[in-house]
């Protein structure tokens, strides 16, 4: 694992401008590396990081012209795009428009992702209007994902143009990617999952309940399964297939909510207490979201707000040369 510095700058090189946040205690280390199949480029990030994101003022200093298609590897996190965030298990994927801000944000310890680089003509010639959102969202079990995954595999083991091997598997990529993008960024997956179609319709209509009602500190797992008619195994077993189970589901929801009500303060649009936000996003302990809050995130909510986690940023006030490239300057900000 590489520096932070060293990190930054694999990252920018490879993936454009973010500005990434660790946790204070804790030393931040990252690796990136790329490999080329196909014709197209896959970059392998990994790190111990606790958000990645790109604003508008990122953006506008790399100049890139490309659609992320990231798959989670190992760990867990939130990507968000266009006000919606999609939380991302192994073998999950989403597609990010590398021209519109995102934010990611990382769960755990330690986590891998992959990025694939397509390129936006590329990815414009195939989709239906000419006119890809980004947000769209693909769950492991859906089996597109399984026929995306596929193909992706041969192109990383296609290493020459032989026969046109290369561009067929290009071409065959985007097509399927255009049942990705047929979907709406929001919609919510109906997939199938090996237990048949009735874990389907438990899990569906599990998150539908809980992203609409997250927000009512008295809100009980058990109360919702009596209310959508459905046991509280099938409830629990719907859950487990995506790694996880109702009650974390509704916690991340919860925290994530209030992390970014936060970050509203930290950019002047809130003037509300740390406590008002908590009870906002359902919590109705405040020790109980202080002790989440800082598992999730590695630091308290108030540490978080005044800035004591280790911020890594550019200087965004680095003069551009007129050929787009400048000298950037990475900082630690304690």
């Amino acid at each position: 694992m590489s520096d932070i510095g060293a990190f930054e700058a694999d990252l920018r090189k490879m993936c454009g401008y973010f500005v990434l946040l660790s946790a204070r205690n804790k030393k931040a280390e990252g690796q990136v590396s790329i490999e080329i199949g196909a014709g197209i480029s896959f970059v392998e990030v990994c790190s111990n990081l606790q958000q990645a994101s790109r604003s508008r003022r990122e953006i506008n200093l790399d100049f890139r012209d490309d659609f992320f298609l990231v798959i989670q590897r190992e760990g867990n996190a939130l990507v968000s795009q266009h006000e919606l965030s999609h939380w991302l298990q192994p073998g999950d994927m989403v597609l990010v428009d590398s021209l519109e801000p995102s934010e990611f944000t990382f769960f755990g310890e330690f986590n891998k992702l992959c990025f694939v680089m397509l390129p936006r003509g590329d990815v414009l010639g195939k989709a239906l209007g000419g006119s890809v959102v980004g947000g769209n969202f693909l769950p492991r079990l859906d089996p597109i994902n399984g026929a995306i995954s596929a193909m992706l595999q041969k192109m990383r083991q296609t290493t020459s143009s032989e026969n046109g091997l290369d561009s067929l598997l290009r071409d065959a990529l985007l097509s399927v990617l255009t049942i990705m993008l047929r979907e709406t960024p929001d919609r919510e997956q109906e997939y199938k999952s090996p237990a048949g179609n009735g874990m389907d319709h438990a899990l569906r209509i599990s998150r539908q309940y809980i992203n609409s009602r997250y927000r009512d500190p008295d809100f009980k797992i058990r109360e919702m399964a009596d209310t959508l008619r459905l046991s509280m195994r099938q409830v629990q077993r719907s859950f487990a297939s995506l790694g996880t189970t109702p009650t974390k589901y509704l916690l991340i929801k919860r925290l994530e909510h209030a992390r970014k009500e936060i970050d509203q303060i930290i950019a002047g649009r809130r003037v509300e207490l740390i406590s008002t936000i908590a009870f906002e996003a359902g919590f109705s302990d405040l020790s109980y979201f202080q002790r989440t809050f800082r598992r999730a995130f590695g630091n308290t909510p108030r540490d978080y707000l005044s800035g004591i986690a280790e911020r890594v940023h550019i200087d965004l006030d680095a003069s551009l040369n007129h050929d787009g490239s400048g000298s950037v300057k990475v900082t630690l900000v304690a």
